[in-house]
């Protein structure tokens, strides 16, 4: 597994902006390496965490009965915030602030990728809002790259990133025993408890929906 720190070693994501404008998932790697569109590897030691060898002294999650060490399956996110990560070398689960490693960007929000595996999505808001949660929503399901997501979420506020990182969040948690289970219908599980269609993300998705920006009046002629 690599050594961790709270900034990125190198912007791999296929994209000309410099390496803080763009939207990178800040991920730890516990297994087999990914592509390159939004993750980045760390390097030195973590801050901000906590970690239990399983012997039930640290003050982090541990591996939940102390009778030995973390496994792969521990690898989460504890909530929006905080990323709970096993290093399957040492058997050590770890808790991350993800604001902290997320540096000088946003966190979006705690997520897992294709692979299962668990990182912080870090991100730069807009300097002016326009679009709103929902419009933020379709803009990152439409894209394909890093540059159209880093472009999508520099149109939106901090509080509406975050609003829809909270349902993002909430989707993940409501469906991650499914998810544990089968692959095939995790995704659908999580498309629909994000769109309140299932599970217990209702109140995440009405706030969202009800998070809008007003038009910006044009100058009269």
């Amino acid at each position: 597994m690599a050594a961790l720190s709270n900034r990125p070693r190198s912007a791999c994501t296929g994209s000309s902006a410099p390496r803080a404008g763009v939207a990178a998932i800040v991920l730890l790697f516990a297994s087999a390496s990914v592509g390159c569109d939004f993750f980045d590897e760390l390097e030195s030691d973590p801050i901000d965490s906590t970690s239990t060898d399983g012997g039930g002294d640290g003050d982090g999650d541990g591996d939940g009965d102390g009778d030995g060490p973390c496994g792969l399956e521990e690898d989460r996110c504890a909530s929006q915030d905080i990323l709970s990560s096993c290093d399957l070398g040492s058997g050590v689960l770890t808790d991350f602030n993800c604001a902290a490693l997320c540096g000088g960007n946003l966190n979006f929000t705690c997520l897992s990728d294709a692979n299962g595996q668990h990182g912080c999505w870090c991100v730069q808001p807009a300097n002016i809002a326009l679009d709103g949660c929902a419009d933020l929503e379709v803009c990152i399901a439409e894209c394909a790259t890093a540059s159209c997501t880093d472009a999508c979420f520099g149109r939106a506020s901090t509080p509406t990133i975050r609003l829809l990182g909270a349902l993002f969040h909430c989707a993940e948690s409501d469906c991650e025993d499914l998810c544990n289970e089968s692959a095939e219908a995790c995704n659908s599980c999580i498309l629909a408890t994000r769109a309140g269609v299932y599970g217990g993300c209702g109140v995440e998705r009405s706030v969202c929906d009800a998070d809008t920006v007003d038009e910006i009046p044009w100058p009269s002629p």
